[in-house]
């Protein structure tokens, strides 16, 4: 039997962001807490990931994110 359904449409699901400028990405990155390997990692990681959710920082961005704060041995490791 032949379907009458039409074709799916190509609708993107994903958030439009806007682009931040230096100024507003270091303001916005200074906001999270650091990471120097003396505290607990996964307390860390959940509060980051909030952070994320609650600001609406893109997938793509939140490495450089989270990369910019760790110190100590966690940026060494």
């Amino acid at each position: 039997m032949r379907s009458t359904r039409s074709s799916p449409q190509n609708i993107s699901h994903t958030a439009k962001s806007k682009s931040l400028t230096y100024p507003e990405y270091y303001q916005l990155a200074n906001e999270l807490n650091n990471f120097s390997g003396k505290r607990d990692y996964l307390e860390w990681e959940n509060d980051t990931d909030e952070w994320f959710y609650d600001k609406h920082i893109p997938r793509e961005k939140r490495l450089s994110y989270a990369l910019r704060k760790l110190t100590g041995d966690a940026y060494k490791w």
